[in-house]
């Protein structure tokens, strides 16, 4: 590129199907996932390899589709290194099996209209910081609702963001903290540590005692661990750290001593 043409233009990245940069990410040394995060706030990121240094000269926004079988199988692709940044700098959206398309939609074209000027209030930076709270887990939260507050208030010409505004991005952004409670990434590439916190995860689900069994059926927590014996080793372990707990039932036997049994369920130990 020349001089003249590093300029930073909006760019648009699309995929049918985000495994791919997924895989990319967990190769090992790769500077995908901060490549990501930094462009997050900057339009130009850098790196080196055995052909010289190559410069990424963006302001770049990323959309695309992940099929996955629930919370556990999301954990499994959303790998260790997006950990870092990279979750929860992503919004998500969850589209049921049943749900029905329209062939037919198209965008209605007196819906279209550009982005005007708009400002964020000290207000506005005042809200978010009381919404936030000590909760350190809303701090990214906190920022997203402001950049979707000024997005809403510029494609609605208005020249500051209103309150009302501001309160519909905290609304939506309070709807993504309970959507990442459950599609969250798994913090660890090691099997038993997928293992680990899949039981946990399923755990974390259920109300009540629950049959191993019939937990390990309707949770598929052979596809974290990749194998029973992996699974059974891990549930015994965490039985032994008291992270969970068996039910047992008193079993009367004919010599007048009584004994326990288990029954086969277990729980999260309160």
């Amino acid at each position: 590129m020349e001089e003249i043409d590093f300029i930073p233009k909006p760019y648009l990245l699309v995929q049918d199907e985000m495994r791919i940069t997924f895989n990319k990410m967990d190769i090992q040394g790769s500077s995908l996932p901060n490549m990501l995060n930094e462009m997050f706030y900057r339009d130009e990121f850098g790196t080196a390899s055995k052909q010289g240094n190559w410069v990424c000269c963006a302001r770049l926004s990323i959309i695309g589709g992940l099929t996955c079988d629930g919370p556990d199988q999301f954990a499994e692709i959303y790998g260790a290194a997006t950990t870092q940044g990279t979750h929860d700098r992503t919004i998500f959206g969850i589209m049921p099996d049943n749900w029905d398309f329209d062939d037919m939609w198209e965008p209605q074209a007196d819906l279209y209209r550009r982005a005007g000027t708009t400002e964020l209030t000290k207000e506005s930076y005042e809200t978010v910081k009381q919404w936030r709270g000590e909760n350190v887990e809303r701090r990214r939260l906190g920022e997203i609702a402001l950049r979707i507050a000024v997005i809403t208030a510029s494609l609605n010409h208005d020249a500051t963001v209103t309150p009302e505004c501001l309160a519909a991005a905290l609304e939506f952004v309070e709807w993504q903290e309970k959507v990442r409670q459950w599609y969250a990434p798994s913090e660890t590439d090691d099997l038993d540590g997928k293992a680990e916190q899949a039981i946990i995860r399923a755990l974390g689900q259920e109300t009540d005692w629950v049959e191993w069994r019939e937990l390990c059926q309707k949770r598929n927590l052979h596809r974290a661990a990749k194998s029973a014996v992996r699974l059974n080793r891990v549930k015994k372990a965490l039985i032994y750290e008291e992270v969970i707990e068996e039910e047992y039932e008193k079993n009367e036997s004919g010599n007048g001593k009584d004994s326990k049994e288990r029954t086969g369920r277990v729980r999260l130990k309160p």
